[in-house]
Order: structure tokens, then sequence, then C-alpha cells
């Protein structure tokens, strides 16, 4: 803010001036015309809040404003041949530098969520400044950067993260007031939506099958498999033995635990053991008797 005074003989005074005026802590500038009496001196004083750090008995100073506050008064005469004039002075109020806004509710509060989830926040505004306002963005993926609406929920369908920033900028000009920068103040990483299916081709299986039975598995791996007792099951890779286990039918399920924001997923499929088919042996009076080998065999 730059005090712009107009010098008579020896008189100050104010043209074109706002004699109440807000600033931020930090240097501001201030000046008066130069006298058009050679040698005249140039009287600063400040009432509080800051001090001069540059230019003391000229025209031109600089205040050093550390204390938000005020109003202080900053005042000037002129002195030359013995005279002083009248004193001329503004009344300033000293306001903190901008802080941004921070954080409110962050909706849901977790690091990750799963795809399709809805996600918002709301934010505390931000304070200080002359003029300045809260602004706030959101990207997905890395992306370019839109105007977010504190609270607006955003869908995070098909996407991979979500980010939303916020600022306190649009200060007015002249009152010596930074605006903050760019600040992530809410973030989520989007994990895909597990899904799976299983199945176990040849079902139903001969309980006389020793060589373990794989599944077959479409869609997300690292899930685990469990059935009713009397089946004999890996659990880690869901291969059934069923010369172990008891004959009848059963449901496997397969189960994706809940990670990453998304809720636990599962998927069956049924499956039977059965005893062998019974053949018969043929005897030449033809006599038969029902056994389980494969063949018939004659005496």
């Amino acid at each position: 803010m730059i005090l712009i005074l107009s010098v008579g003989t020896l008189g100050a005074w104010a043209q074109n001036q706002t004699l109440t005026q807000t600033v931020c802590v930090g240097s501001q500038p201030y000046y008066v015309d130069l006298s058009p009496i050679p040698g005249a001196t140039y009287n600063w004083s400040v009432s509080g809040g800051g001090t001069i750090t540059a230019g003391a008995g000229t025209e031109s100073i600089t205040i050093d404003w550390t204390t938000a506050g005020g109003p202080y008064t900053v005042s000037v005469y002129t002195s030359a041949n013995g005279c002083d004039g009248p004193a001329q002075s503004v009344s300033v109020t000293v306001v903190s530098q901008p802080s941004g806004p921070t954080l409110n509710v962050k909706t849901p509060n977790l690091a990750s969520v799963c795809d399709g989830t809805n996600v918002s926040a709301t934010f505390i505004a931000g304070s200080g400044g002359v003029g300045c306002s809260d602004a706030f963005e959101y990207r997905f993926d890395g992306g370019t950067w839109t105007t977010y609406t504190p609270g607006a929920n955003l869908n995070t369908a098909g996407h991979t993260s979500v980010e939303i920033q916020g600022q306190r900028r649009g200060c007015a000009s002249g009152a010596g007031c930074t605006g903050t920068s760019w600040v992530t103040l809410a973030s989520w990483a989007v994990a895909p939506m597990p899904a799976a299916t299983i199945s176990y081709e040849g079902s139903p299986f001969c309980f006389s099958l020793a060589t373990p039975q794989a599944v077959t598995l479409t869609g997300t791996t690292g899930g685990t498999y469990s059935s009713t007792a009397g089946l004999t099951i890996d659990a880690s890779t869901g291969a059934i033995t069923p010369n172990t286990s008891t004959v009848g039918d059963y449901i496997v399920t397969y189960t994706i635990a809940a990670a990453g924001g998304c809720a636990e997923v599962t998927a069956t499929t049924s499956v039977t053991i059965t005893t062998a088919p019974a053949h018969v042996l043929c005897f030449l009076a033809f006599n038969c008797l029902f056994t389980l080998d494969y063949y018939p065999k004659y005496f």
C-alpha cells in the first residue's frame, strides 16, 4: 500500500488518498511528493505494529509491519529553515498474511475406495489477507484440474485416483498480501471392483480318482476356497481330491477378502463326488455278479 501525500511549502496533505487503509503483515512503501524547499526534512512516525526500516528523514520510507491489529497511525510532516509544517496522518489496519483452507471432513475417510464409490470433502475456510478468497479444484487419474464445489460428490467409476486441492488467492492489489500455493487437501486411491467365477470341469468326479482336480478361475485372483465338510479341498488353489472325499454333492465358495475399500466378494459353484459304476462278472453258466471291475471275466 503506497501512501501518497502532497506537500506544499511546509504542510503535507493527502491527495486522492484513502486515509483508512488495510494491509498485510510485511514491508510496505510510503512516500510523499518532494518538497519544493531545498533541504527539507521529512519527519515520519508510526504509532505501533511496525517500524521504519528504510528512508527515515526522506520523502520515501519502508515500514515493516510485524503485528496484526490496529488501526495504527502513520504520520509525516516537513521541516525546513527551522519551521515545521502540519502533520498528515493515515490510519492503517494490519492483518495476517493469507493462510489457505484446510480439510474439515473427508468422505469416506479412507486412503482407498472401491471403483464406483462417491467421494467428497468439505473444508475449513482460509484466513488472513485483504480481499482474498478460497478456491478448490479436483482431478481424476493425475489429469486436468477442474473447479470443485465443497461437499459435491465425485464418482470414481472407471478411475484409479482422485485428488482435491485448495488455495487462498485473489487478494487485493497493493495490500502486500501473498496468496497461498495449491495444497492437496484430500485424495483417494481407487481399487478395481473384484469379481470372479469358478467351475470344475468334469464334475461329477468318481471317488476313486486320486489325482487332485483343478478349479477353473476367471477374474480376481488371491482369494480362498472352502466347502462343506466331506470334500477335500485346497484352500489356496481350490483343487479337490475325490478319493479322500465323501460321496455327495457340495457347494464350493471362492472368497475375495475386503480390501482397498471394496467389500468382500464371493463366487460359488457345485461339485459332485460319485461312487464308481457297477460292472457285471458273467460266468459260463450265465450267473452274473456285480463287481467294480471294468471288464467282464469268464470262468
